[in-house]
C-alpha cells in the first residue's frame, strides 16, 4: 500500500485533490506546495481554477511527479485493468482512474445510472481481492477512503474499453488512467520567498507573469480565455448579477474560493512575520473565510430546498465585494512589508 494523506484543504476538483493526497504524504514536497496554489483564474464559462494545474497532470506538476497516460484510444478488449493497477502499485505508481460508478457499490450512482468519474487507487489486497481508493460520493460530497472489489473495478472500467467516443467536448483525447509517482528528492524542495511573493503579486494585480496561462501542455484548449487573480472576483460577481437561479457552477466556484482563502491564510502563516502583522493578516482572512462560508452554506441550502431562498443575491454580492476589498488591502500591506524586508 502506497502512502496517502486524506487532505481536505483542496477538494473542489478531484484532479487537484487526489495528487494533493499523495503530495501531503511526502514531507520533502510540502515546501513546493506552499510556494504554489496562490494565483487563480476564471474562464469564459465562469469556472475557477488554480493557474498552472490543468485538467491533466502536466506542466509545472512535472517538477514533483512523474506521469504516464493511458488514453481510451490505447485500450482494447484484452486490457486487464486489475493486473495493470497491481503492477503499477508494486512499482510505486498511483492510479488516477476513471470508472463508471454504476458498478461501484459505495457510490450513489450504483445500479441507478451510469456516471463516469475518477478515483485514486493507492493499494490492494490479494487475499481480499480488493483495491484501496480515495473517492468522492458526488451526491453529498462525502470525500473518503474506500474499498473497491476487483470485480467492481473490472466492471467499472469496462465503460472505458467499450465506449466509442475518444474525445471530450473540447476535442481533447480522453484519458482513462493517469499513473503518477513522486520524483525522488534527497533533500526537501527549497522554498523561495521571492517566488512566493511574486505569485502573491500576480494574484493581487490580476497578472500572469509566470506564463501559467496554458490549459494543458498536451492538448491545448485555445477556447478558454482566462481572467486572473483578484480580477476574477469582479468577473464572477458580474456573472452572479446576470443569473436568475443558483446552480452547481455557482456553488462549486464559491466552494473553490472558500478553499482558496483557507489555503492563503495557511501559506501566510508559514512565513516568519512580525506578530502584529501576522495577527492582522489572520484576523482579516478569518473574516474573508467567514464570508465565503456563509455564502457557501446559503447557496447549498438554496440548491437543496430549491423554492426557498436562504440567502439573497444581494447578500452574496455584498459579501464577495467585502472579501475582495479586505483581501486586496491585506495583501497590499503584506507585500509592502515583505519587499521592504528585501524578500
Amino acid at each position: 500500500m502506497l502512502p496517502v494523506v486524506l487532505q481536505t484543504d483542496i477538494k473542489a476538483y478531484m484532479f487537484l485533490a487526489y495528487p494533493m493526497c499523495v503530495l501531503r504524504a511526502y514531507d520533502t514536497l510540502l515546501p513546493w506546495y506552499n510556494e504554489r496554489f496562490i494565483n487563480i483564474k476564471i474562464n469564459e464559462n465562469f469556472d475557477f481554477q488554480y493557474v498552472k494545474w490543468p485538467y491533466e497532470m502536466s506542466g509545472e506538476i512535472d517538477e514533483v511527479f512523474e506521469c504516464n497516460y493511458i488514453y481510451r484510444s490505447m485500450l482494447d478488449k484484452d486490457f486487464d485493468i486489475i493486473s495493470i493497477l497491481i503492477k503499477q502499485i508494486n512499482l510505486g505508481w498511483y492510479g488516477y482512474v476513471f470508472f463508471d460508478e454504476y458498478h461501484l457499490k459505495c457510490q450513489d450512482a450504483y445500479k441507478k445510472y451510469h456516471f463516469r468519474h475518477d478515483s485514486l487507487i493507492y493499494g490492494y489486497d490479494l487475499d481480499k481481492e480488493c483495491f484501496y481508493a480515495i473517492s468522492i460520493e458526488c451526491l453529498m460530497g462525502s470525500y473518503r477512503k474506500t474499498i473497491y472489489s476487483f470485480n467492481e473495478v473490472k466492471k467499472g472500467f469496462d465503460l472505458e474499453i467499450k465506449e466509442k467516443s475518444k474525445y471530450d467536448d473540447y476535442g481533447r483525447e480522453l484519458v482513462s488512467i493517469i499513473s503518477f509517482r513522486p520524483k525522488i528528492f534527497y533533500n526537501s524542495y527549497s522554498f523561495s520567498k521571492r517566488t512566493f511573493c511574486d505569485r502573491i503579486s500576480d494574484y493581487l494585480h490580476g497578472t500572469d507573469s509566470f506564463n501559467d496561462s496554458f490549459y494543458t501542455s498536451i492538448n491545448p484548449c485555445p477556447q478558454d480565455k482566462f481572467t486572473y487573480g483578484m480580477n476574477a472576483y469582479i468577473k464572477f460577481i458580474d456573472y452572479i448579477k446576470q443569473i436568475e437561479e443558483y446552480d452547481r457552477i455557482i456553488y462549486r466556484n464559491i466552494h473553490f474560493l472558500y478553499e482558496h482563502k483557507k489555503n492563503m491564510k495557511k501559506k501566510i502563516e508559514c512565513l516568519s512575520l512580525p506578530c502584529e502583522l501576522m495577527e492582522y493578516c489572520e484576523e482579516r482572512y478569518d473574516k474573508i473565510i467567514d464570508n465565503f462560508e456563509v455564502v457557501r452554506l446559503g447557496i447549498l441550502k438554496n440548491l437543496l430546498q430549491r423554492k426557498r431562498k436562504s440567502i439573497s443575491k444581494n447578500k452574496i454580492i455584498q459579501r464577495l465585494y467585502d472579501s475582495y476589498t479586505i483581501e486586496k488591502k491585506v495583501l497590499t500591506i503584506f507585500l509592502e512589508h515583505i519587499k521592504s524586508d528585501s524578500y
